[in-house]
């Protein structure tokens, strides 16, 4: 393809919009972080608005790794990573698109559309996962400390296409979207999972994708509180945590209700069968508090961060 010019048809398709529907995932790592995105397209080389799922994941504690290790162990450590991050993408049918410093970032349905946009991208977020838990057991067969993740994925509008100086142009992703999804990776660390999602993620996954209510959560930078998932399993594992999922849930309707009594033994059972999940932890000590000191009225289960 030409190099766009200041004159060329490319160049101008720049600034035509499109209204459409993907998704952005984002997913941290050690310290470093990378951002993922699913998209689902229709047209592309120009710049279209998308509803997209993102995602995004940065790697936590980069400092101490590299602490731990010469200048080229830690080279050897972050190209490991970003080989089990590329390849996994790659499978899942997600375009990478560029490597930004210890970050990633890629995108599923561009430049072919799939309406599977959703479900591809948790689905992804859940073998990375896997498979840097298979990762971290031979790191520490070998004496090297393991590598942590954190992965956010978010579902709504965004700007899809060449961005950038007329003569050096670059395919990717902006929008509120991927800033939710990079806000959703951080919440990780605060609420005690490895992997979170919007509720309009979720539902665009539909049956595939098998998650558990935690929160409404306003991020740092927003008004509005959006409700965050973690996802359990898909396909065929599915079903193993369907019905515990299903329990957690109710129990967690029952919590926004003020049913706190109601809602406190399906979180204490969770907690029982997951010793240490820190989600369950919270809530069971969050119930027994309000059932002795009920919230105020205007309580609806939003919180509120304050910091990313």
């Amino acid at each position: 393809m030409a190099r766009p010019t200041s004159r060329s048809p490319a160049l101008r398709r720049l600034v035509s919009l499109r209204v459409g529907i993907a998704t952005a995932f984002v997913v941290l790592v050690l310290a470093t972080s990378a951002v993922l995105c699913a998209v689902l397209l229709q047209r592309m080389r120009e710049v279209m608005r998308e509803d997209l799922r993102t995602r995004i994941a940065d790697l936590a504690a980069l400092a101490a790794l590299a602490e731990s290790t010469t200048p080229e162990g830690l080279a050897a450590d972050l190209a490991g990573y970003f080989d089990l991050m590329t390849r996994t993408i790659l499978e899942s049918g997600g375009t990478v698109d560029k490597y930004i410093g210890d970050a990633v970032m890629a995108f599923w349905g561009a430049p072919s559309a799939r309406p599977d946009h959703a479900a591809a991208a948790l689905r992804t977020a859940l073998l990375l996962r896997g498979r840097l838990a298979e990762l971290n057991a031979d790191r520490r067969r070998r004496g090297r400390p393991p590598i942590h993740t954190r992965i956010g994925l978010a579902t709504g509008e965004v700007m899809v296409g060449n961005f950038g100086y007329a003569e050096r142009l670059n395919y990717t992703v902006m929008g509120d979207t991927v800033n939710l999804a990079s806000r959703l990776e951080g919440l990780n660390q605060h609420v005690g999972t490895t992997v979170l999602c919007s509720e309009a993620t979720a539902r665009a996954a539909g049956l595939a994708v098998v998650t558990r209510l935690l929160g409404c959560v306003a991020v740092k930078g927003k008004r509005e509180g959006v409700r965050i998932h973690e996802p359990l399993a898909v396909g065929t594992e599915a079903s193993a945590v369907a019905a515990p999922a299903a329990a957690w849930n109710e129990a967690f309707s029952r919590y926004l209700a003020r049913d706190f009594a109601g809602a406190a033994p399906a979180f204490a059972a969770w907690l029982a069968e997951h010793p240490g999940d820190e989600p369950a932890a919270r809530l069971v000590e969050q119930c027994r508090a309000f059932a002795a000191h009920p919230p105020g009225p205007d309580w609806d289960g939003t919180v509120v961060m304050t910091r990313k």
